[in-house]
């Protein structure tokens, strides 16, 4: 099993930028969950908000073999003095598959992003869209359509002692779409990531995680021409999972770093069109600290507690900072053997900060749903 479990993340990180979406709980059960959350912000005279309707079925063929199918309908909308904007509709369709083998400690994944979500979108639409996607609100649906995307990961671990090492790499090849209306297609540039990590047992019930993904980006397309290429990203994270008292817990940072992307500029000298780095980077770093605690109320009851951190540097542009806190909480009830019935909410707030300057944020989520075991 503590191979089974890095194999796993090491395969999620891999292939993340499939994941638009909220990824799946790792190692369930046959199941279906369908359910609702609504997530509301507010800063000076802006406000965005998302309803989501989740649906997730994970089904097992046998012991190693799973598939998962994923969408999010979404109704999204922004408010600002200027005027009130919405994007509503279906999201892309993921499909995936994983299939461990070699005594459960290699992991192979495939997944097809199909584009059933909303592109071409008018000057309304894309309103939202460029608002949506921010790392600092942390919405459940960031892009609702692009186009059909294919990925595939490979992941091998080694056990030693109390030790696990892991290494996984992922590809995905991204598909053409119309961003907006009358637009011609755009391709994103495909994907390749490289994650390391590492698992250690520190006894019977306390674990020690940590991993590496470092991600290259191939240039971004537009009308059959090179038009942008984005800078490779490093992604950190370590979890620590222990009990204290009668609770569960564990805890979670991760940090991400960005460098500079490359637009297509004409020299002057020349008049040929040329890769050029931007003058100022257009990423900060970005840490997230995660703490959460679970206790069984009974046997068929749990309660959760959960506190986040989010610490964002300002970009060179002195954009995009953020300090935000949030404290939530959860509500488990197994109704049935098959039916159970999670519910949680939680509460923000915090600062953006841009141009020296920082404007006070506050946020709310509200989720609920079913799971169904079949």
């Amino acid at each position: 099993m503590q191979s089974r479990l890095i194999l796993y993340i090491l395969a999620l990180l891999a292939t993340v930028a499939v994941a638009q979406q909220s990824a799946p709980r790792l190692l369930q059960a046959n199941s279906g969950e369908v359910g609702a959350s609504f997530e509301y912000w507010s800063s000076g005279d802006d406000k965005v908000s998302e309803w989501v309707l989740p649906l997730v079925v994970r089904y097992s063929a046998f012991d190693h073999l799973n598939f998962t199918l994923i969408n999010q309908p979404t109704m999204a909308k922004l408010n600002r003095p200027s005027g009130d904007f919405s994007l509503n509709g279906l999201t892309d369709t993921r499909l995936g598959a994983s299939y461990l083998f070699a005594g459960e400690t290699m992991l192979a994944t495939a997944g097809v992003n199909l584009p059933t979500g909303k592109t071409e979108l008018d000057a309304e639409g894309l309103a939202v869209a460029q608002v949506i996607p921010l790392h600092a609100l942390g919405l459940r649906t960031t892009y609702f359509g692009g186009g059909l995307d294919l990925s595939a990961g490979l992941s091998a671990a080694l056990s030693t002692n109390d030790w696990v090492f892991g290494v996984g790499a992922g590809f995905v090849r991204t598909g053409t779409f119309k961003p907006v209306q009358n637009s011609d297609n755009y391709n994103p540039g495909d994907e390749f990531s490289l994650t390391v990590g590492l698992d250690r047992s520190l006894g019977e019930e306390s674990k020690l995680l940590a991993d590496f993904t470092y991600t290259l980006y191939t240039t971004d397309t537009f009308q059959g021409a090179d038009y942008f290429k984005s800078a490779p990203r490093l992604l950190f994270e370590a979890r620590y999972y222990f009990p204290w008292q009668n609770f569960d817990m564990a805890v979670m940072v991760r940090d991400r770093i960005k460098g500079k992307n490359e637009t297509l500029q004409v020299d002057p000298a020349t008049d040929i069109a040329k890769f050029r780095e931007e003058a100022a980077n257009s990423h900060g770093n970005e840490l997230d600290i995660i703490a959460q605690g679970g206790y069984a109320l009974s046997e068929k009851t749990s309660i959760e507690g959960l506190l986040q951190v989010k610490i964002y540097s300002a970009n060179e542009s002195k954009e995009k900072g953020a300090t935000i806190f949030g404290i939530g909480g959860g509500w488990r009830r197994e109704l049935t053997s098959i039916l159970h019935l999670d519910l949680g909410a939680k509460f923000s707030f915090g600062s953006l900060k841009s141009q020296g300057k920082s404007t006070g944020i506050t946020g709310f989520e509200l989720h609920g749903g079913v799971i169904y075991q079949f």
